[in-house]
Formats: structure tokens, C-alpha cells, sequence
């Protein structure tokens, strides 16, 4: 039996992402200021704020989403990486909720989302990628790798970004 390609399901991978971003949004200004009231981390909260999130998020929602529409329609080595790379974010951002919900030992900002959406979802089309030989298992720990430590200066840059514009 021929396995599924994972270009039939990727369009959901935005709006998987989209949920996420939705349930972090409401809570994670109250998080971040509970977590940061050390005086050392006080430059944190202004970037931490509610339009400055939802600005950032749509930016990540719509770059992500940008991302895939184009692996679709023009599928090239470049929007075939970027989707990899894309993919292999939101699965280790999903692994950092986790991880963040044992080290807090408490619920945080999009962990349902994470757990029960985005962490099956991205680990499977990797795991199809591989199948349908598109990758290797090697390239995907170094896409994983990658992500790793692309995710906190990303989600700086879109924060920075946000920050200007609202």
C-alpha cells in the first residue's frame, strides 16, 4: 500500500498553528508577568504585551501559512526546506510546551494545543517525509537541530517586529 504524501495534509499545518497561537494569546501576558517579576527580566513584559502578541502571532500564523501556500503552488528546493524547516519548529515548539509544563509542574499558554495537535501532527508529516523517502532520518534531526536553535531568535525577531508596529 502506497503511504500518504504529506503534501495532502500540510495545509492544515496553519491552521494548527493558528489554534495554538490562539490559546497562548489569552493567557500568556499573565504567565509572562508571573514568571518574570524578578527586576532582571522586567524588559521582557513590554515585549509580552496583549497587541504586541497578537501582532506577532498573526505575522508567525501568516509567514507559516505563506511558507506552505507556496510549497504547494511552486514546489522548489527552497519552499520545499522553508516547509521542512516550518514543520520542524512548530514540532519543537511543541516539545518546549512540554517541557515547560514538567519544569513548571502547571499548565502553560498553549500546551492542550501543543500536546494534543500540533506535536502529533508535525512529528507524523515528518515521520511521512521520511517514509516517502523525501528526507532522511538524518535530515530531519538536522532540521530538527536547527530548529532548536532558530525558535528562540525567531520568536524575538517577531516580537521586535511587533513591538514597532503596535
Amino acid at each position: 500500500m502506497k503511504s500518504l504524501s504529506p503534501y495532502k495534509i500540510l495545509w492544515l499545518l496553519p491552521i494548527i498553528f493558528a489554534i495554538h497561537n490562539l490559546e497562548e494569546l489569552w493567557l500568556l501576558e499573565d504567565w509572562v508577568k508571573t514568571f518574570t517579576n524578578d527586576r532582571k527580566f522586567a524588559f521582557i513584559k513590554n515585549f509580552y504585551r496583549f497587541e504586541t502578541l497578537a501582532f506577532a502571532m498573526i505575522l508567525l500564523t501568516l509567514a507559516g501559512a505563506v511558507i506552505i501556500f507556496f510549497a504547494y503552488r511552486k514546489q522548489s528546493n527552497i519552499t520545499f526546506h522553508l516547509m521542512i524547516l516550518c514543520n520542524s519548529l512548530l514540532f519543537i515548539n511543541s516539545l518546549t510546551h512540554l517541557g515547560q509544563f514538567f519544569l513548571f509542574r502547571k499548565y502553560v499558554p498553549g500546551l492542550l494545543s501543543a500536546v494534543i495537535l500540533m506535536m502529533p501532527f508535525t512529528f507524523y508529516t515528518l515521520f511521512l517525509y521520511i517514509k516517502n523517502k523525501s528526507i532522511t532520518p538524518k535530515m530531519a534531526a538536522v532540521y530538527l537541530g536547527i530548529s532548536v536553535l532558530a525558535m528562540g531568535p525567531i520568536i524575538i525577531i517577531f516580537l521586535v517586529i511587533s513591538k514597532l508596529f503596535t
